[in-house]
């Protein structure tokens, strides 16, 4: 991962955005572990789970200076809906948000720890 977490002018309330995208993180995760969808219902929420992907990594391309921070993000869930089971498809699902949720608070994590050396390092 990048080691430069320089943000953006305007973006003193990045993690609050970040929170934002973790919480519709977190409906999509209720959705996927509800009763065993329909087909249908699981290509809808693969749907929603690639829109959520892209949202959450343009989210942070407009916080950080720094494209690698985001470049690594994909925007699909690059399932083929038609070779596997739905139970496969809902595990999938599952971990890719999972996975995803658990990289947007490591990059808080980092711009944290970030920003206090960028403090510690200011001549006073």
């Amino acid at each position: 991962m990048a080691n430069d977490y320089s943000r953006k002018q305007n973006t003193s309330n990045y993690h609050v955005r970040v929170e934002r995208q973790v919480t519709k993180a977190d409906a999509l995760l209720r959705r996927l572990k509800a009763p065993m969808p329909s087909f249908d219902d699981l290509r809808a929420l693969n749907g929603e789970v690639e829109q959520w992907l892209a949202a959450s990594r343009d989210e942070l391309t407009h916080i950080y200076e720094d494209e690698e921070i985001t470049e690594p993000l994909g925007v699909s869930t690059n399932l083929d809906l038609e070779e596997i089971s739905h139970q496969d498809i809902k595990e999938s699902l599952e971990a890719i948000v999972s996975e995803r949720v658990a990289t947007l608070r490591e990059i808080v994590t980092q711009t944290r720890a970030f920003d206090g050396r960028e403090l510690a390092a200011q001549p006073v």
